[in-house]
């Protein structure tokens, strides 16, 4: 059963307060992230893109208590078209350990995000992140990844244009 003040904090996430609420309530209480996981698959647009914004900042304070549902977010960004939920699942899968067996998943559908330029630069800038820490466990992909990083150097924003720079920089060290 869903406790009374986690729904209340989901439905009244309306800013960085609520949200810090919200996140402090979940590390003060791991049990519930099994109850904030039920409400985002159970929700409207709407409710999903508040739900994972609380993800992207929970797994920079306590990332172990989402790896029991890294599949499903790795699922989730496969198949959703919400840009929040990209955006956020993304932003916390970067601050999360991933196990090996969701490396390939998660690699192929960061590396989609990174070709696609009509995705947000946001996304496909933790999924640079994300694909390079891949990279560290299988070196073959490194020479693909840079590749594809200096493609995006020529057109790319100037965030992107950076991150793609500094994940060169980082591969290419890792060679050595």
């Amino acid at each position: 059963m869903i406790s009374a003040k986690l729904k209340s904090l989901t439905q009244g996430l309306s800013g960085k307060k609520h949200l810090n609420e919200l996140v402090a309530h979940i590390i003060q209480n791991p049990k519930e992230i099994n109850d904030l996981f039920q409400l985002y698959f159970g929700s409207s647009s709407r409710e999903k893109n508040v739900i994972s914004w609380s993800l992207g900042h929970l797994a920079e304070k306590a990332p172990e208590l989402l790896y029991p549902f890294h599949d499903a977010m790795i699922k989730e960004l496969d198949s959703t078209n919400l840009k929040a939920v990209k955006r956020n699942f993304t932003r916390a899968l970067r601050f999360s350990k991933v196990q090996k067996e969701n490396h390939g998943r998660l690699y192929e559908c960061c590396f989609c995000f990174i070709t696609d330029n009509n995705e947000s630069i946001a996304v496909r800038a933790f999924s640079i992140l994300i694909c390079q820490e891949i990279c560290m466990t299988y070196p073959d992909l490194k020479r693909e990844l840079i590749v594809v990083l200096q493609s995006i150097i020529p057109n790319g924003s100037s965030g992107l244009k950076y991150r793609a720079k500094e994940g060169i920089k980082f591969l290419s060290k890792s060679f050595l």
